[in-house]
Parts: C-alpha cells; structure tokens; sequence
C-alpha cells in the first residue's frame, strides 16, 4: 500500500510513520484505519488499545469475535467506534429517513436494491478469498441502508452466483 501511495500526488512529500509511531503522537485522539482488509482488524484493535476513537473502513474485517472484542473494548473505554458507510450520510439517504420519519412513504416492507461496479481481474481474484464474494464488499452498503429502513432481519438466505466467462470462483451474482 505504500510504495502504492507514495506514487500518487496527494502522498508525495508526507512524512511516514509506524503504527507505534502514530498512536504515540501528542494529542491524537481519533484514528482512521483503511488498509487491506486482512489487517483492518488488527489495526483497529491497536488503536482502541492506545485509547483513540476509530474510524474504521468497511468491511469490519474477517473476524466478527475480534471485530465484537473491538467494540467491547472500546466501549468500556468510551471509545468510539465508527464504520466508514459512504451512504449513510448522503443527502439523498437523509431525505429519505426524512420521508420515512414523516410517513410520507407509508408502511415499508420491502427493498429492493441494486448495486455494482466493474471488477479488474486481479481485485476479482481477492475479493474472491472472502465468503459472499462481492457482497463481502459492496453488499455492506446496502444492508446498513436497509436494516435503517426495515429493521434487524430475522433470517437471511444467500443466493450467490458467479459471472459466466470470467476464470475464477468470485461470486458477484451478475
């Protein structure tokens, strides 16, 4: 991810530091963590064990007892734990729970929902390490919109399909 940054403009120039570095700097209180999925986690809990907010990206990693120990600890601290949807404070979904609020939209009990996005190759054959495919990255979007809308589900069946035509085992159900 470094030598990654390093080449784009807005890294040039910046100072790098070690984690140790980072959690030790004076008056840091609030820690944004994205990195690859595989060490979000671990960050996460490193941050909350320095006693700093989190910002964490989304997916909350592979773990969810780790992910539960996180917030655990940091709720014992009165720490903050905050996942990083990009949808949840969009106008667009504000106006709805607006509408919903005012009942302008009567009594919701279903959604349906679309959302996808092109897949190099190489990013095809990571996200296909993760159970649920590409709902393991994107699909967290929509749940969070949709359980604010409808609530806990009760129950959830997957059915996950790959893409005839590309070689490899990615489930993205298009």
């Amino acid at each position: 991810l470094r030598q990654r940054a390093e080449s784009q403009a807005p890294y040039q120039g910046l100072p790098w530091m070690t984690q140790e570095q980072l959690l030790n700097v004076p008056g840091l209180q609030v820690v944004l963590v994205e990195t690859e999925v595989r060490d979000l986690l671990n960050a996460a809990e490193a941050c909350i064990a320095a006693r700093k907010h989190v910002h964490l990206d989304k997916p909350a990693g592979e773990s969810l007892p780790q992910y539960q120990r996180i917030l655990e600890s940091a709720g014992k601290q009165q720490l903050m734990v905050q996942m990083g949807y990009m949808y949840r404070y969009n106008p667009a979904v504000l106006l709805l729970r607006q509408f919903l609020r005012d009942g302008w939209l009567g009594d919701v009990f279903e959604v349906h929902t679309v959302m996808s996005k092109v897949v190099p190759a190489g990013s095809r054959k990571q996200l296909a390490e993760y159970p649920g495919g590409i709902l393991f990255e994107l699909g967290c979007h929509i749940l969070d919109l949709a359980i604010d809308v409808l609530g806990a589900p009760t129950s959830v069946t997957p059915y996950t399909q790959t893409t005839a035509g590309h070689d490899d085992t990615l489930q993205d159900n298009m």
